[in-house]
């Protein structure tokens, strides 16, 4: 346990729970919050957000590495899915990944470069929003899938 560093991270204010999904996300994009934690630990950042859908990068460094040497994608996957499902909702509602099924289809190893998530809607409802993503490696490969 590290006890001589000081409390990073915050609750966001009352305003932010106040928006839609959407401008939820679109507030992290464009800086007016501070990214989560676990963001700013693997560089997880927003690259482009629209209504179902968006991309989300992460260096492909071996920050994320697994002891077989390949990259462990799914904080990448988990926040291309959760960012994806909220720009559905509306004001006051929140999301929560309940599955994350994941498909490796060649692994991934460090090297120069982003890994990029594309994920998009596939159906949403009152209850629940089904979101699909590819991972790309920096040289467009897929690499996974949920």
């Amino acid at each position: 346990m590290i006890v001589d560093e000081a409390v990073r991270g915050h609750v966001p204010p009352a305003w932010f729970w106040a928006l839609p999904g959407i401008d939820r996300i679109r507030a992290f994009e464009q800086s007016q919050l501070p990214s989560p934690p676990i963001a700013r630990l693997l560089g997880i950042r927003a690259g482009h957000v629209g209504p179902g859908s968006g991309t989300w990068v992460m260096p492909a460094t071996r920050w994320s590495s697994i002891a077989t040497g390949e990259l462990e994608v799914s904080m990448l996957a988990e926040t291309a899915v959760t960012g994806v499902a909220m720009t559905t909702l509306i004001t006051g509602l929140d999301v929560e990944p309940v599955s994350l099924a994941l498909n490796y289809f060649r692994p991934t190893s460090p090297q120069a470069g982003n890994l990029l998530a594309r994920a998009r809607v596939v159906d949403a409802s009152r209850l629940f929003v089904f979101v699909e993503t590819e991972i790309e490696d920096p040289a467009f490969r897929a690499s996974s899938g949920g």
